[in-house]
């Protein structure tokens, strides 16, 4: 859109066939010539594509682009294996909007090395380096009555980046994915004991787990050697026995119906939510809206299926959509990024987050959605405060959620000497 304001224009953007499907893009900046636009996709590809839209070329594995000063390089993040986010910078031929060269560091890593900004002569870059965990806790909860019966337990600990994860349905494991290194696989911890990985296979990165009701994990997969799409997966509760359910892609977040007959998924293909019979082998798409999100729930009973959305309001919102048929109803809708529903055992209570920071309620499915304020739940110092994927035990007796904790400073580098 023009910088002074106005309509917005839509920038179509074509990939390869070989290439996952667009699920989010950040960070665009356009070149100094104002013909190309880099971005950052899927939180860990960097592209280049015609300012006017098109096919869009791979540039790198990493975060965070951003253009030298006469944009004949992108500097980023790299996430490839051994170079821990450290920077690096790629030469670029803006004809043709492609590699010209090969990729060479500029940064032995100080942390995880992220964000270049370049000065404007080309002489200084200036970046931050972050020292970043997210490991899971734990808090005793009254989910009816919406209130903390203690404070915080650790369920991993260390240096761990533990975004997702699932509670047993006895409550008493946790299954997670853990990124260690340059791999993505998934550890499971019994309270009171060590963690143990379930998944190592080095050709593979595994993501979002997901216990169901009988206590198997369903979870998804990508090769690492042809990025691509994520499949999706089960194994025994050992980690015994992985087998392929799904070969299409499959968007984050997965969601076992209560009765653990079927799996609901995000479609990053037509942007939907998608039922998985885990006996048939077969899908069949639940929304079909404008504005669908990942990141849904069931109520306790199955009969609605909770979700977030930006069909209204541009911003996140929540919405529930009944299962016996029919349309979806708005529930939530506030001035911030309303993620992660869940709902109380009794289905009185819908939780929720604002902007990945404390959890609130508003009246569940068994209240009818009646219309009411947001009550906050949690109170959490919310400077430098990052919850992700907060949940409760199946009882209702533990909140769980994965806390981010980040440290950075900034550095400046000059270039040249």
């Amino acid at each position: 859109m023009p910088a002074s304001g106005g309509a917005p224009r839509e920038i179509p953007i074509t990939l390869k066939a070989s290439e996952p499907p667009l699920v989010f893009l950040f960070y665009p900046s356009y070149s100094s010539d104002g013909r190309r636009i880099v971005f950052e996709a899927n939180q860990e590809t960097i592209y280049v594509v015609s300012a006017a839209g098109g096919d869009a070329q791979r540039i790198a594995k990493g975060k965070r682009p951003a253009w030298n000063a006469d944009s004949s390089a992108i500097i980023y993040s790299s996430a490839e294996p051994g170079r821990n986010f450290s920077l690096w910078q790629v030469p670029v031929s803006l004809a043709e909007g492609k590699t010209a060269g090969s990729a060479e560091p500029l940064t032995i890593s100080h942390g995880r090395d992220t964000q270049p900004a370049v000065s404007r002569d080309g002489k200084l870059i200036a970046f931050a380096a972050e020292d970043v965990s997210f490991n899971i806790e734990a808090i005793s909860f009254d989910a009816e009555a919406g209130r903390l019966l203690g404070a915080p337990q650790p369920i991993t600990s260390g240096n761990n980046i533990s975004y997702f994860f699932s509670v047993s349905p006895d409550g008493l494991s946790v299954v997670y994915e853990a990124s260690r290194g340059a791999t993505v696989h998934i550890w499971k911890v019994d309270r009171g004991s060590d963690p143990v990985q379930l998944t190592s296979d080095p050709d593979f990165e595994d993501h979002y787990p997901k216990f169901s009701p009988d206590g198997r994990i369903a979870f998804m997969r990508r090769e690492i050697k042809k990025p691509g799409q994520l499949g999706l997966w089960l194994m025994a509760t050992d980690g015994a026995n992985p087998q392929q359910l799904l070969e299409a892609s499959v968007g984050a977040f997965l969601t076992w119906t209560p009765d653990g007959r079927g799996i609901v998924y995000f479609s990053p293909d037509d942007k939907q939510l998608h039922l998985f019979d885990v006996a048939t082998k077969r899908s069949q798409r639940i929304t079909d809206e404008p504005g669908v999100r990942t990141g849904q729930n069931f109520s306790p009973d199955g009969k609605w299926l909770i979700y977030s959305s930006t069909r209204e309001t541009g911003t996140t919102d929540i919405r529930a959509i009944p299962m016996a048929g029919g349309e979806s109803r708005r529930i939530v809708a506030t001035l911030h990024e309303d993620f992660h529903p869940f709902v109380s055992p009794s289905g009185q209570w819908l939780y929720f987050q604002f902007d990945h920071k404390n959890i609130y309620r508003v009246p569940g499915p068994a209240q009818d959605w009646r219309q009411a304020e947001p009550e906050k739940i949690t109170n959490l110092p919310e400077s430098n405060l990052y919850l992700e994927d907060p949940q409760i035990s199946r009882d209702g007796r533990q909140l769980l959620y994965s806390r981010g904790r980040i440290g950075s400073d900034i550095w400046i580098m000059r270039l040249g000497h």
